[in-house]
């Protein structure tokens, strides 16, 4: 058994949309996001009341990045720091919360 929510905002920072010459890639644009999970996972569900007493919380903030290469390849840039609010994991401050991601959606 779990539960589990996230909340987010993303906001534009620069909608690019252009490309430069004749190179076969082009930038899109670049937004910023906010966000706040939290959850819990147990074992029966009679312990619902424990395990939402023990709820988990994570938050962090990003920077995407999205760009078009060759004739169609999107390609995704995702730079950010995420720390453990309530729980194990990263406290604030710890160099261990910074993640860089570089994708192509499905």
């Amino acid at each position: 058994w779990y539960y589990l929510s996230s909340l987010e905002y993303r906001l534009p920072v620069w909608i690019i949309d252009r490309g430069v010459g004749m190179v076969p890639a082009f930038a899109r644009n670049v937004s910023a996001a906010v966000y706040l999970d939290a959850g819990n996972a147990f074992a029966e569900a009679a312990d619902v009341q424990s395990a939402l007493s023990g709820t988990l919380m994570g938050t962090g903030a990003e920077l995407q990045g999205r760009a078009i290469l060759g004739w169609g390849i999107p390609l995704t840039i995702r730079v950010g720091y995420g720390f453990a609010v309530r729980g194990p994991g990263f406290p604030p401050g710890d160099a261990q919360g910074f993640y860089a991601w570089l994708g192509s959606s499905f």
